[in-house]
């Protein structure tokens, strides 16, 4: 063999097994031709919220991710993430998974009125009745220069300050009645919509609470009902379908 023979066959050798080296020493090599789509990846271990366990004291809220614990609403676990995010809900809860008006002063007020009529300590229908049944009989409608104005349909900007007043001075107009209602209703879980609109056929302003059941909505009138219980012997505005009484008047927003 001649000597320029033996060093191209030496080269050839040598290149061979730098590429022999390198496919064996590469990381992600299909091995023996496998589908890496089949090829799963070890699981990471996620934390569990620290909110995950109800306590053993909480009351129910009707509602998965939600319970009750002093006289406060709180968001549990994924739900309760969700739920902090605002996605299709009127429920806003703080960093810490509880409910909140946005108005601490607001939010205190709410839980002394649940306490008061012992809604806080009650579950499903016999909590809202009874919040409503509070509002009802221990307020009284009144007019104070503050409150004499009507509110502009559909907005919901005047919630809190109106409810905040009716329940500090113990009354106010429908606007504070139907405010302070639907804000306990929410804290006892609901998903309760305050309406400005108008009602009868004279479509006069009036302010309400609305909450959607089954695909319908169902009003609650609480100062209809206490104000002007002479238009019916036993007026009865809790849960009432739409026009069985009155004409509500409101464009729903959910």
């Amino acid at each position: 063999m001649r000597r320029g023979a033996g060093k191209w066959l030496l080269c050839l050798l040598l290149c061979a097994g730098l590429m022999l080296a390198v496919y064996f020493l590469m990381p992600d090599r299909d091995d023996g031709g496998a589908d890496r789509s089949e090829i799963t990846p070890e699981p990471t271990a996620a934390a569990a919220p620290a909110d995950a366990t109800v306590p053993p004291d909480a009351v129910s809220a009707g509602r998965p991710g939600l319970y009750r614990l002093d006289g406060w609403l709180y968001a549990l676990g994924p739900e309760g993430e969700s739920f902090r995010a605002g996605e299709g809900t009127v429920l806003t809860f703080d960093a810490d998974g509880r409910y909140t008006t946005g108005d601490g002063q607001l939010d205190a007020c709410l839980a002394d009125a649940l306490h008061a009529c012992g809604a806080d300590a009650l579950e499903g229908d016999e909590a809202l009745r009874a919040a409503y049944l509070y509002i009802k009989n221990e307020y009284h409608y009144k007019v104070k220069p503050e409150d004499a104005h009507t509110e502009e349909n559909g907005s919901v900007d005047w919630v809190n300050e109106r409810a905040l007043r009716f329940l500090m001075i113990d009354g106010g107009t429908c606007y504070g009645y139907a405010a302070s209602f639907g804000l306990l209703a929410r804290c006892l879980g609901y998903e309760a919509h305050i309406v400005a609109g108008e009602i009868n056929q004279d479509y006069e302003p009036h302010a309400f609470v609305v909450i959607p059941e089954g695909g319908m909505d169902f009003i609650y009138d609480v100062e209809m009902e206490d104000t002007r219980p002479e238009r019916h012997e036993d007026l009865d505005l809790y849960r009432q379908k739409n026009f069985d009484i009155y004409w509500y008047w409101y464009e729903p927003t959910w």
